[in-house]
């Protein structure tokens, strides 16, 4: 298992302060292709702010470029059609 597999009971619990569903994620860049890094698993914010505040704090802790991205929109997924043997006829 290596470092961003979770373990089994690990995916099924949020993480603490996560608010999943909080559409702030922060990721980092890479130094020399700025190509976007992140966690299997990403951790939502809460607020704007908050993510800000992490990626600042990450930036200074390991002295790379971090960005804060927020959902902006959603593709819900197709309606699944009744099969014939739910129809009434």
């Amino acid at each position: 298992m290596d470092r961003f597999t979770p373990k089994p009971d690990e995916a099924k619990r949020p993480r603490p302060k996560a608010a999943v569903g909080g559409g702030f994620v922060v990721m980092r860049r890479g130094d020399s292709s700025n190509r976007l890094f992140g966690h299997p698993r990403p951790y939502e914010h809460p607020s704007l702010e908050v993510a800000q505040a992490e990626a600042a704090r990450l930036a200074a802790k390991h002295n790379r470029d971090f960005c804060v991205f927020q959902q902006v929109a959603v593709a819900p997924a197709p309606a699944v059609p009744a099969s014939s043997t739910d129809e009434v006829a």
